[in-house]
């Protein structure tokens, strides 16, 4: 990855953060420990991602849940873990309708406490939909409801009485979630 990475003209974006703001441009390994630095797309331009993304397993795990064909639309790398808030993949992930997609994670390492783990709500898909101004799930760019987000949903999670876990899972492990799970 990372001598893909360094190629000019390798086509690889990513998204971080920094004192200047957002940034979307050309991958650069030396930016992968920025915040919430996330490298796209790597399937449409490193076969071994697109064979692990598509490993026999996972796609028959997504035929059977769907009873189609798989698509994989969006892949995303973090060296560190996304540091992003809580969320969930429907604000972010434009599908329509917005519940036809799953988000799978692979574990390139140990996940360990103090590793970048993600954290989730077991049973938070089942809670009401959140809906934004626009009266759709998807939350846009500009959108009032965006900074607090967050924090809306950590609200709501207490509420229902969710509790936060931390996936902690082996190399080479695969996760599976609904697409509203926070």
């Amino acid at each position: 990855l990372r001598a893909a990475l360094e190629q000019p003209d390798s086509g690889i974006k990513m998204t971080y953060w920094d004192d200047d703001g957002h940034h979307h441009e050309a991958a650069k390994s030396e930016f992968l420990h920025k915040k919430e630095a996330k490298v796209l797309d790597l399937h449409t331009r490193i076969k071994p991602s697109l064979d692990l993304i598509f490993a026999p397993a996972i796609l028959d795990f997504l035929t059977d849940i769907f009873d189609d064909d798989a698509v994989a639309f969006q892949t995303l790398y973090f060296e560190n873990g996304s540091q992003q808030g809580c969320h969930q993949d429907t604000a972010f992930v434009y599908v329509d309708p917005p519940h036809h997609f799953v988000a799978s994670w692979i574990a390139l390492e140990d996940i360990v406490p103090g590793s970048g783990e993600l954290f989730y709500y077991p049973g938070s898909q089942k809670t009401d939909d959140l809906l934004f101004a626009n009266n759709s799930k998807a939350l846009r760019p500009g959108d009032p409801d965006g900074p607090k987000y967050s924090a809306t949903l950590e609200e709501i999670a207490a509420e229902q009485g969710l509790n936060r876990e931390y996936l902690h899972i082996p190399k080479g492990s695969a996760l599976m979630w609904a697409a509203d799970l926070m």
